[in-house]
């Protein structure tokens, strides 16, 4: 599937508004790599973590952290962790959940700050590196804040046998539908969607309206799959299928509050039509697993 060219317009409009409202003194994103789409999935030991706790200590200044102590907030997890699960390491729990940090001015502060002492000046030897590792960090940071936990114990797992495992492949096939339709509606309504950008940017408020009434279509469409009875042996595969459909209400989210924070919103656009291109692909996997015994 590939996107339309208004689609692919609609992204490059974001960066645009992106760049300008943070980085219009200073051209930070001047060579930036690509972005990279895949946060990281577990603590890995690195060169140069000085407090071993899962952050680099490149890291540790983009999170405002302590890179001497492995628990900057005092609250017995590693900062690592703590950015792993989506939660912010500069504050104790249990209100430090990532999705509530606004990107955009987190960004602006830090980049701010590395013009004040030097690291983000184009005369520091190292300023390429300093500029992808913060880019690089503030994706990661933005794509955790897009997947949501599944909690497995709001569904119900039932026994694995022939007629329980007939009957979900019947009922998760109704919600598939209902997925597919709402997602290639998005995609033919995106285009007169951009348009409305045309009269106030993002603070237009039928685009405001447009994205929220997706993310609430998402969110019934990820409801009713939670509320589905799974037979035992398809429970993992299940709760992908719950994130996977919440990843979309997330995204359209990001948009609705593009004109607060369009970093995010740039970024959560980037993964729309990053998801959307595998999109075919997810759900013949999704199916071709699913076999009766």
């Amino acid at each position: 599937m590939s996107m339309t060219t208004k689609i692919k317009l609609f992204y490059i409009f974001l960066a645009l508004i992106a760049v300008v409202s943070v980085f219009s003194f200073f051209d930070v994103f001047t060579g930036v790599r690509a972005l990279r789409l895949n946060p990281i999935t577990e603590l890995e030991a690195l060169p140069n973590d000085t407090d071993s706790d899962g952050l680099d200590d490149s890291d540790e200044s983009y999170w405002n952290t302590d890179f001497q102590n492995p628990d900057s907030d005092g609250d017995g997890f590693l900062d690592g962790e703590e950015v792993l699960s989506r939660h912010d390491p500069t504050v104790a729990g249990p209100n430090d959940s990532l999705a509530d940090i606004n990107i955009t001015q987190k960004v602006a502060g830090l980049t701010i700050g590395g013009l004040l002492e030097g690291s983000l000046k184009t005369s520091n030897p190292e300023f390429e590196s300093q500029v992808d590792d913060l880019t690089l960090s503030v994706v990661d940071d933005s794509l955790a804040s897009f997947v949501a936990e599944v909690d497995l114990s709001k569904v119900r797992g039932i026994e694995s046998n022939k007629e329980s495992q007939e009957m979900y492949i019947q009922n998760i096939a109704s919600i598939w539908e209902k997925f597919v339709k709402a997602l290639y509606q998005e995609i033919e309504e995106i285009g007169p969607t951009v348009e409305l950008t045309n009269k106030g940017g993002m603070s237009n408020s039928d685009f405001i309206q447009y994205f929220i009434t997706q993310r609430e279509l998402f969110n019934s469409i990820a409801n009713e799959a939670i509320q589905l009875p799974v037979p035992a042996k398809w429970l993992e595969k299940h709760a992908d299928f719950i994130t996977y459909i919440s990843q979309y209400a997330e995204i359209n989210n990001s948009l609705a509050q593009g004109k607060d924070d369009p970093i995010r919103a740039t970024i959560g656009f980037n993964l729309f039509v990053n998801l959307t291109d595998s999109f075919p692909s997810v759900i013949e996997s999704f199916f071709e697993d699913l076999s009766l015994n």
